[in-house]
């Protein structure tokens, strides 16, 4: 019997050595130009991306971070805003007046309050003061105490006493600011 012969597939496996060696040269040269390409050119790219990556995955965070600092501060601040506010409207003339009625109480044995009309009175208001005094420290400890619990209340000039049989007469003027 005659064996079959296949051309075409005898051809092409039949050990071809120079075929197998071209492809052979081929692929070394193949791989080696895909290995200088990756070691440098591709793998520096890659590690500068790397690089520039963490770059702006730390600068994120610490954005995120503040942001929520950020936020925190803004609200606490919203929050002692409001307060503060609510504190500074109840220093309205009433208030303000009564604080005056208590420092005058203890610091001289008679005065008079008399309001002055004011130009804006939501924003400033003046007193004229007359009291009475035994002795002229109860004067300084009023200046004291006023400038300790009403911080923008002012003591305006001209300042007057005089000394009668009863002790010594004190005329100044006060204004309060509500700014």
């Amino acid at each position: 019997m005659k064996p079959l012969h296949f051309s075409h597939l005898d051809r092409e496996q039949s050990g071809d050595v120079g075929f197998i060696i071209k492809n052979l040269v081929f692929l070394g040269i193949f791989s080696l130009f895909g290995w200088l390409n990756t070691e440098y050119f591709l793998w520096p790219s890659m590690l500068e991306l790397k690089k520039i990556l963490l770059e702006e995955n730390r600068k994120k965070s610490v954005l995120e971070y503040a942001q929520r600092h950020f936020e925190t501060a803004l609200t606490n601040y919203r929050s002692q805003k409001e307060t503060g506010e609510s504190l500074l409207k109840i220093f309205n003339n009433e208030e303000s007046r009564r604080i005056l009625e208590k420092i005058l109480k203890k610091c001289f044995d008679v005065y008079k309050i008399k309001p002055l009309l004011s130009q804006n009175p939501s924003q400033k208001t003046q007193f004229f003061i007359m009291a009475r005094a035994s002795e002229l420290e109860k004067t300084y400890l009023f200046f004291t105490l006023l400038n300790k619990y009403l911080p923008s209340a002012q003591s305006q000039l001209p300042l007057k006493i005089s000394k009668d049989n009863e002790g010594l007469l004190v005329q100044f003027s006060v204004s309060i600011d509500f700014q």
